[in-house]
């Protein structure tokens, strides 16, 4: 039997790449297999000769694991995957890793070739793929990832791809939020079954007119879908070949950029695309927009192409850094090996970075805590219903206190309750007339969307609004961007009155929906904003450098 042995560089492969040596699973010298060794990166993976098994040594590295599977379908190689792990990493084994078995590195000779051999047996050929799903003038077509209502291609991420095709596969049957979160999503999402109607909305205001009544809502139940008129779901003829699916043929190369390539807007929005939110937080891509000179670039290239890419700024006391790689290289690798470059050269500059994770990824957990960096910062993204169906209380300030829009003047006042309020914050903080004269002098800025909060005359609460009209999930969405109010006032009821009146300015905008950012341990804010109808929708998880994890 032809094993490849998987393990990084340095850790029991042989001299010349292959050979026997497997120092994870040392019973395996006594087994007649031949086995050769590779690195887990595309391009020794690429170079590996034919095997039957391949075999994951994850014992010094647990975050291969999850993404091992995916990573050999990306470059090809279609071989049933086992995992050597030690006792201790038993734990964290899932179902989602898919790998057809596990051995511990305690195995004996016997144990090892029953599980190779039982593995072998189960690299049946697969079959072609799987002809469309059809259901009325809805195609979709698992090969490519794509689907279509009457020929008209429908933008999904891939949860509203695999959400839809799990709901046209299943017609008129109604499913409980519950066990859509269990078929589709696989595991019990932090966020709650609430998940699931956000992606139901998203999905019900992408299918459009001709489809969005195909989703039923059956209270006190679930979801069900049936399409109107037309053939119920079923199998199509199956289309040609798909040229969407990208196979990486060379190592990308990672370098430092002097400036943003002209191709990072179309990365960004195919990231984006995929995950739901964006892959760059505001404060970097203004940093972007404006490079000072702590700021610092990377990109990850094959040729022409733009694979990925990094960036460092300071944009408050600390540094913050951020990457994305693009959706059709993910699971090879490439997003911890940019993450590795961009980590050695912030540390051999002595300028440590707090690295954001957004959705809070496992493999960004693993690839955290190999490089020494610990969680020390939450940040949650909250989301109401839609607005039409919220029951939003009328404005109420405290007694002496009115509401009213920024006017040219406020802005000393505004940067004093900011810096006030936010004395505590490592961006936010530490604002200057500079930063908010950018502000305010923006081509995009609206002095509406900001409003002030007074008593006798003094400035004493501000509420930053933005409204997004090409939003992600595809619906028009108002943001409660900034609240803050003096903490030498007290006035109880500014912060509540200030955010009721911002939702009401937003949806008198046009927003559909309105969404929040704040801090996990901000309990007072939390509960106010889940009394206006907030739900938890998505974890942003930053990472402390190992220089600065003792100050967080």
């Amino acid at each position: 039997m032809r094993i490849l042995h998987i393990a990084p560089e340095g850790q029991g492969i042989a001299p010349e790449g292959h050979g026997r040596d497997c120092a994870a699973l040392p019973a395996l010298d006594y087994l007649p297999h031949t086995v050769h060794s590779a690195c887990p990166d595309p391009a020794s993976l690429l170079a590996a000769p034919p095997a039957d098994v391949a075999l994951l040594d994850a014992t010094g590295d647990l975050g291969l694991a999850p993404t091992m599977a995916s990573r050999l379908a990306t470059v090809g190689i279609d071989l049933p995957l086992i995992i050597v792990l030690t006792e201790g990493g038993l734990a964290a084994a899932n179902p989602s890793w898919n790998a057809v078995d596990i051995v511990l590195t305690t195995a004996g000779p016997a144990e090892i070739d029953a599980r190779l051999r039982l593995a072998e047996m189960r690299a049946v050929p697969r079959e072609p793929a799987d002809s469309p799903v059809v259901a009325g003038s809805l195609v979709i077509d698992e090969g490519s990832y794509t689907a279509s209502v009457a020929g008209r291609p429908i933008d999904l991420t891939y949860k509203e791809f695999e959400l839809l095709k799990f709901l046209a596969q299943h017609p008129d049957r109604v499913f409980t939020r519950a066990q859509l979160l269990q078929d589709v999503w696989g595991y019990d999402y932090y966020g709650g079954t609430r998940t699931v109607d956000v992606h139901i909305r998203r999905l019900r205001a992408k299918l459009g007119s001709e489809l969005e009544s195909a989703i039923h809502t059956v209270r006190n139940v679930g979801y069900r879908f049936s399409p109107p008129g037309g053939p119920r779901a079923g199998r199509g003829p199956s289309p040609p070949p798909s040229t969407h699916r990208r196979t990486p043929m060379s190592a990308p190369e990672i370098r430092p950029a002097t400036a943003a390539p002209d191709t990072l807007p179309a990365l960004l929005a195919a990231a984006t695309r995929a995950d739901g939110s964006p892959p760059l937080s505001d404060g970097l891509l203004e940093a972007l927009a404006q490079p000072a000179a702590g700021t610092r670039m990377w990109t990850a290239t094959d040729g022409a192409e733009l694979l990925g890419f990094g960036v460092a700024a300071a944009p408050g006391e600390r540094g913050a850094a951020e990457a994305t790689v693009a959706p059709a290289v993910r699971g090879t690798g490439l997003g911890g090996d940019l993450v590795r470059t961009m980590d050695s050269a912030l540390a051999a500059a002595e300028e440590p970075a707090w690295f954001w994770s957004h959705g809070d990824h496992p493999a960004a957990a693993h690839l955290a805590t190999e490089l020494g960096y610990t969680r020390g910062r939450e940040l949650l993204q909250l989301r109401t219903d839609p607005v039409a169906e919220l029951d939003l209380p009328a404005p109420a300030p405290p007694a002496g206190v009115t509401i009213r829009p920024f006017a040219p003047g406020d802005e000393d006042e505004w940067l004093r309750v900011n810096n006030a309020a936010f004395d505590w914050h490592p961006e936010q903080g530490r604002q200057t007339r500079a930063d908010l004269d950018a502000i305010v002098t923006a081509p995009g800025f609206v002095p509406a969307d900001v409003l002030i909060a007074e008593r006798e005359d003094r400035v004493i609460g501000f509420h930053h609004t933005k409204l997004h009209r090409d939003h992600p999930s595809g619906a028009a969405t108002g943001e409660v961007y900034v609240i803050g109010v003096d903490p030498a006032v007290h006035a109880s009821g500014v912060g509540r009155a200030l955010t009721v009146a911002g939702m009401h300015h937003l949806v008198g905008s046009g927003a559909e929906v309105v969404e929040l950012y704040v801090e996990s341990d901000n309990t007072p804010a939390r509960r106010l904003y889940e009394s206006l109808g907030f739900v938890h929708t998505i974890v942003h998880v930053s990472y402390a450098p190992p220089a600065t994890a003792q100050e967080s």
